[in-house]
């Protein structure tokens, strides 16, 4: 009997992780970093692509935290590049 409920917990554990990795809200921490290395080489206009990239992707996966990051972002990044970003920022919320 025990070894049965331990043979169960261990299918169920392997279950758990295998779905854990395919799941759609750990698929964006490269693009992340992509932007991320964007930041650091102070190349802004590609950092706002690339955040527009994971926003589509996010809005495509209803990914509702990553969508709320993009949006962080994508201001962050339109204050830096535009003069009247305010209003922008403000119309896209």
């Amino acid at each position: 009997m025990q070894k049965s409920i331990s043979t169960t917990l261990v299918i169920i554990l392997f279950s758990i992780v295998s779905n854990a990795q395919n799941n759609p809200y750990n698929n964006y921490q490269k693009d992340w970093k992509q932007v991320e290395q964007f930041e650091l080489d102070n190349l802004p206009k590609s950092a706002l692509e690339a955040v527009e990239s994971i926003y589509k992707k996010a809005k495509k996966d209803h990914n509702g935290p990553q969508i709320v990051k993009t949006l962080l972002y994508k201001s962050k990044f339109a204050l830096i590049l535009q003069e009247d970003a305010e209003l922008k920022v403000v119309d896209d919320l």
